[in-house]
């Protein structure tokens, strides 16, 4: 799990401290869960989630993790979203 704290400008007035579970990050964007949405049995929860997540594919990712540079991507040849159970019905 990462979280990341940082101070964020959205435009000339407006600046918030920001303390997220970061999901995905490039260049450009840091994508996350904002924990000032959440009270702290929500921000509690969704850290034993994540937690229980990352150890329950710990041995996939051991054998099967790879990064790879977006720059050397040809072309994508497909590309899928697999919906959670909520999502199915």
């Amino acid at each position: 799990m990462r979280t990341k704290s940082f101070e964020y400008q959205k435009n000339e007035k407006e600046k918030s401290v920001r303390d997220i579970m970061v999901l995905n990050s490039n260049k450009s964007y840091i994508d996350g869960i904002d924990f000032q949405y959440l009270n702290e049995e929500e921000i509690e929860k969704v850290k034993e989630v994540q937690l229980n997540y990352e150890r329950a594919i710990k041995e996939f990712t051991k054998k099967a993790f790879r990064r790879f540079s977006t720059v050397k991507i040809v072309e994508i040849l497909g590309e899928a979203n697999y919906p959670c159970e909520e999502e199915k019905e």
